[in-house]
């Protein structure tokens, strides 16, 4: 079934331009500060919502593109190897150079070490202490990958079950594991990760599907609170939560609840049903960037570290705000190609030999 709603590809271009933010800003802290610093402060840390909203998106779309799935014989190894398909190559190709990256030239990753069982469990997205003490993949927004193959896991687990009781089955599940995580508070990251405060993200996008489905809509008044909530949650989480590991049950109430919120507020707006692409430039702009926002994702970390990196041996008084902006810039634009030239081929060919030869329509 066709399922590309313009709204939900401008999402996932905000998320992905959030996060690129979080990450520039990062880059440009090295590098001096002026009078615009401050701004740029506050732009990384809202920034890091980005991924929330990436994870009520996912929850979305699995639920509202394989609605349809649920108790049907054989579709979870078909999910699964529909979600691998999509996910691992890009991620694999860029973690393999990497590690060649590290091995090579560590210089330029901070002279990170190699630990093999590391790479190796990053390959298998399986969260793993890093040598430089934090649980992070060699390719750093990997971490956000090993929640999204779990929750793909437990999703495929669920559509052996019925549709009517898929929903009550997901929710008992993922609720009584974050639960049983707030009680036994368990040291394996690993475990962590299965029983973390962040997979009730991808719930709140299941249910936001199942309403979207039923023609549910919040409009007037309930849509500007909720949006106005969501904003005022996320600028006033600063001065609540500033707990360094931002994959903490933490991240729940200041970061993924004001996430739900405004992925609600956009997907149930009236008359968003059955909206074809939108007509105007801005739109059909967000539009790509949505297409291309996981590769964006991905080899941001990349462009922004070569592109500071030339930039300050070219321009060492460059202003702080014209390095943010060639910055983000060039993230985007190498984002950009690399999922026309790399990632979208390389997903058509391998989709092309799944069973069936398709795969999941909307990309997550």
């Amino acid at each position: 079934m066709k399922a590309h709603i313009d709204d939900i590809q401008i999402l996932r271009a905000v998320a992905a331009l959030a996060v690129l933010f979080f990450h520039a800003e990062r880059e440009l802290s090295a590098g001096g500060s002026d009078a615009l610093a401050p701004l740029f402060v506050g732009l990384a840390w809202l920034g890091q919502a980005g991924v929330d909203i990436f994870f009520v998106i996912s929850g979305f779309i699995m639920y509202f593109v394989h609605r349809g799935d649920f108790g049907r014989p054989g579709m979870m190894g078909r999910f699964l190897l529909r979600r691998l398909v999509r996910i691992v190559p890009t991620y694999w190709l860029l973690t393999t150079l990497t590690v060649a990256g590290l091995v090579l030239l560590p210089g330029l990753f901070n002279s990170r070490s190699v630990d093999w069982t590391w790479i190796g469990a990053s390959y298998l997205f399986i969260p793993w202490q890093s040598p430089a003490g934090d649980i992070s993949p060699p390719v750093g927004p990997g971490w956000t990958l090993n929640f999204e193959m779990y929750f793909y896991v437990i999703f495929g687990a669920v559509l052996l079950v019925p549709r009517r009781v898929a929903l009550p089955v997901m929710t008992v599940f993922m609720v009584g594991s974050v639960m049983l995580g707030l009680i036994l508070k368990p040291g394996l990251p690993i475990l962590a990760m299965m029983s973390g405060a962040l997979l009730i993200e991808f719930l709140c996008g299941i249910w936001i599907a199942w309403a979207f489905t039923r023609g549910m809509t919040v409009g007037g008044a309930a849509r500007i609170a909720l949006v106005a909530a969501g904003l005022a949650v996320l600028c006033v989480s600063p001065v609540f939560y500033s707990n360094g590991d931002l994959a903490t049950w933490w991240r729940l109430p200041f970061f993924g609840l004001p996430a739900a919120a405004l992925v609600a507020a956009t997907i149930l707006r009236p008359g968003l049903q059955g909206a074809e692409r939108a007509g105007s430039p801005v739109s059909r702009l967000f539009v790509a960037l949505g297409d291309s926002s996981y590769a964006l994702y991905l080899s941001h970390i990349f462009t922004l570290r070569i592109i500071d990196l030339v930039l300050a041996r070219l321009f060492p008084q460059l202003p702080l705000a014209l390095d943010f902006v060639l910055l983000v810039v060039a993230a985007v634009v190498v984002g950009h190609l690399f999922f026309l030239w790399v990632e979208r081929p390389l997903y058509r060919f391998l989709k092309q030999r799944l069973p069936g030869g398709r795969a999941a329509e909307v990309p997550a």
